[in-house]
């Protein structure tokens, strides 16, 4: 796991150029900033928004400045996240759930990622009100994930011998968690020990 979290957080860090070169240079260090920069993708083709979920960015897109793929990416996790292990498709004899993942990526403070998740959060908490209390904000260890789907556990009295609750876990183990800034995500998970 810190294998992938430090390749990961190398592929994700910009290149470092000092402030005294930027400031130096003037505009011709722009060009130097932003080579490490791909082109901006391509929008989705509209066969992306097919379904309920293709609807559902039509219907809000208007009104957000989130981008419509982010949209889409956002409502399929979280609708993921709410209906939870129950819905599974068979591949051959492994079972597969709605369990999906997305990190969006963008300039802090100013590409609007933390716009695209309040759309679909709002419907589906509407749908199922008890799905808000599943969202976890700010995980970085593997130890609050865990804390956020454990299970219950018993232990015997040591007096009487009968089993006594010591943690009643969770028992919803749906769980969406949100990290705003992926990068202390990566940096957390690169420290020994976690």
């Amino acid at each position: 796991m810190k294998q992938v979290a430090e390749a990961a957080s190398a592929q994700a860090v910009a290149p470092q150029i000092s402030r005294a070169e930027t400031v130096g240079a003037g505009l011709s260090a722009l060009p130097a900033l932003n080579a490490h920069r791909a082109e901006w993708p391509q929008p989705l083709d509209e066969a992306a928004f097919y379904g309920l979920a293709g609807e559902f960015v039509r219907a809000v897109e208007p009104y957000t400045e989130a981008d419509p793929a982010a949209l889409l990416v956002t409502f399929l996790v979280e609708f993921a996240s709410a209906v939870g292990g129950g819905p599974h498709v068979m591949v051959g004899a492994t079972r597969h759930p709605a369990r999906l993942s997305a990190v969006m990526v963008g300039r802090s403070a100013k590409a609007r990622k933390g716009d695209s998740e309040k759309p679909p959060s709002a419907v589906i908490r509407r749908a199922d009100p008890t799905w808000g209390a599943c969202v976890q904000q700010g995980l970085s260890t593997g130890e609050g994930v865990i804390a956020s789907v454990r299970d219950r556990v018993e232990r015997p009295d040591p007096k009487t011998g009968e089993l006594v609750v010591v943690d009643e876990g969770k028992s919803d183990k749906r769980l969406l968690a949100l990290a705003p800034e992926f990068g202390r995500v990566l940096r957390v998970m690169g420290r020994d020990g976690n």
